[in-house]
């Protein structure tokens, strides 16, 4: 049997542990290491609780729901959290004006405290107005919220089964059928409660597991079969929504929320990809996201970076070496994300412009450096020596030497 060195072993696995949710599967962690050493069991750590608040207690009937971003294509059950601020702000001027203590400081804020306050709310033109005003799509949302106070009951058993079964290990055909009844006997008398009942018990992470179980259930009947698809439907929008908000038409993008997008995209076609209808609404959104990043994305860091590089001897008078060097890593990191869709060979396109841009516009200021005052001479070579350097953020070895090649030389 051949040997493979330790050096080799541990390069791979450092190099796999920077893409951790690339989906190409990833070597295990050092195995030559774990096998000599005995298993040391991890210290416990202890679980941070978020402290319980009046506004989360009042959004906890609808929590699963609630999304960051306004989305531009709203789908049933996504309550964006800004919508929410007219109910909230409604809420406190009650509690401000009234002196009975029905919603006093302290108290408890339930489903039904919600349900009482969506239904004064409706009763004030004047709010209603300037809901309405402020959203369109205001009283949509907010009879969403109303649906899912109506399901808070349901929805608390559906996840203590659920949970049960994910404690025990298994999860009884008789619960799978008990439930595909209630999603049926729901989706008759109301579709929309069927669906929003579908992604309370689903997107609730504690019973993650077992309600892809369920999913694979009711995604057998066909009176229930479309309520799974509605689901696969609101997530994908979610991640697509979250995406392009990360990369928006002017103004820079938010590479990290973008990671995250990539990165849940990822996990839901490990996770839920099995379920029927997923394929075609993830394979969209892979789509979608690969476009995203090969234009909008690729295009607007490509012409930050070229507003940083030095042009001019205005630009080696008040170089920005900073945010070049933050926009090239920036530039870098993304290559995990076009690894993780499969879209390599146009970040690798994209980087071998940008590279050669940089390197022609420094190669022409080295070149000029002569023309500069004598005392302007060294502070310029400084500038274009770490701009040139900057460039060791993205480029490989072999090609770093090869555009150092290019602008050094041309100095005197």
């Amino acid at each position: 049997m051949a040997l493979i060195s330790y050096r080799t072993l541990s390069v791979s696995c450092r190099g796999a542990a920077d893409e951790p949710w690339s989906v190409e599967p990833c070597p295990t962690a050092n195995e030559i290491r774990a096998a000599l050493r005995d298993p040391v069991p991890p210290l416990p750590r202890r679980r941070e609780r978020r402290r319980p608040s009046e506004l989360r207690r009042f959004c906890e009937p609808f929590a699963d729901l609630l999304c960051d971003v306004v989305p531009p294509r709203r789908r049933v059950g996504q309550i964006p959290r800004s919508v929410l601020r007219p109910l909230w702000t409604l809420l406190l001027a009650e509690r401000a004006t009234d002196r009975r203590g029905r919603c006093a400081s302290g108290g408890e804020i339930g489903a039904v405290e919600v349900a009482g306050l969506i239904h004064r709310a409706g009763r004030q033109p004047d709010f209603a107005e300037r809901a309405a005003s402020a959203h369109p799509d205001f009283w949509n949302i907010v009879d969403d919220i109303r649906a899912a106070l109506i399901l808070d009951d349901r929805v608390h058993d559906a996840r203590a089964h659920l949970a049960a079964a994910a404690a025990t290990g298994q999860c009884p055909h008789w619960l799978l059928d008990h439930l595909a009844a209630s999603v049926a006997g729901l989706s008759a008398a109301d579709p929309k409660a069927a669906d929003l009942f579908v992604m309370l018990v689903a997107r609730h992470r504690p019973v993650a597991r077992t309600a892809l179980e369920m999913l694979d259930r009711l995604a057998d009947r066909p009176e229930t079969r479309t309520h799974v698809a509605g689901l696969i439907d609101r997530l994908a929008e979610d991640v697509r929504t979250r995406a392009f908000a990360a990369v928006p038409e002017r103004g820079p993008a938010d590479p990290s929320a973008l990671e995250a997008a990539v990165r849940d995209l990822t996990a839901l076609k490990l996770s839920a990809g099995r379920v029927a209808h997923a394929a075609a609404a993830f394979g969209a959104l892979e789509a979608d996201l690969r476009a995203l990043l090969g234009g909008r994305f690729l295009a607007g860091l490509a012409e930050r970076i070229a507003g940083l590089v030095p042009a001019d001897r205005t630009d080696l008078r008040h170089p920005d070496i900073a945010r070049l060097r933050a926009a090239l890593a920036a530039l870098a990191r993304s290559r995990r994300l076009f690894k993780a869709l499969g879209t390599l060979p146009a970040f690798e396109r994209a980087l071998a412009s940008v590279t050669e841009d940089a390197v022609s516009r420094l190669a022409g200021l080295a070149a000029g450096i002569d023309g500069l005052p004598a005392e302007e001479r060294p502070a310029a070579r400084a500038v274009i020596e770490d701009a040139l350097g900057a460039l060791h953020l993205v480029a490989p070895p072999p090609a770093f030497r090869r555009a150092a090649a290019r602008v050094l030389p041309a100095q005197p």
